[in-house]
């Protein structure tokens, strides 16, 4: 779309001399109409993809603010067993923690989107692989009261599976 309606603007908009230097003058003079109509729907295309790339950026950006506002009112109401799951990410500058796949504390925090998954691959023994989400370490490093009156340390995968 671009290159149509780069290529009809010169033809069109562009002095006569040029035109006749590129020996396109009978083709200008005989298609102008039709140059000028691909010219404004190319043009017309062009605007309503850019406003509808715009739409999608907004639309994109007010879903994160949306996504963070939410999540920091998850934040602020914390148990202390979630505090417990946090903590380490925060006080130990964890990226990864191994944790069990079946634990319900890390699964609730999965699923309100402070923690993921960061490989699909672990074991029973060792646990799966979850890190924080760069918008929640950010909260959590900037206000780290949030995690005052952390419940004890969860045990680890091993530990667990030693425990049975």
């Amino acid at each position: 779309m671009i290159s149509t309606a780069g290529v009809a603007g010169i033809l069109l908009f562009s002095p006569f001399s040029l035109v006749e230097t590129l020996g396109l003058v009978e083709l200008v003079a005989e298609h102008r109409k039709y140059i000028g109509l691909g010219f404004l729907i190319s043009g017309v295309l062009l605007a309503a993809d850019g406003g509808w790339q715009a739409v999608k950026l907004i639309r994109t950006k007010l879903k994160s603010r949306r996504i963070r506002a939410t999540g920091m009112r998850w934040l602020a109401d914390l148990t202390p067993d979630e505090k417990a799951h946090l903590l380490p990410y925060i006080s130990e500058a964890e990226t990864t923690q191994y944790l069990a796949v079946d634990d319900g504390v890390v699964n609730g925090l999965i699923s309100k989107g402070v923690l993921y998954r960061a490989a699909s691959v672990g074991s029973v023994v060792d646990g799966f692989a979850v890190n924080m989400q760069p918008w929640a370490r950010k909260c959590l490093n900037k206000d780290p009261e949030l995690l005052w009156g952390a419940g004890p340390r969860p045990l680890t995968p091993r530990e667990r599976f030693w425990a049975r």
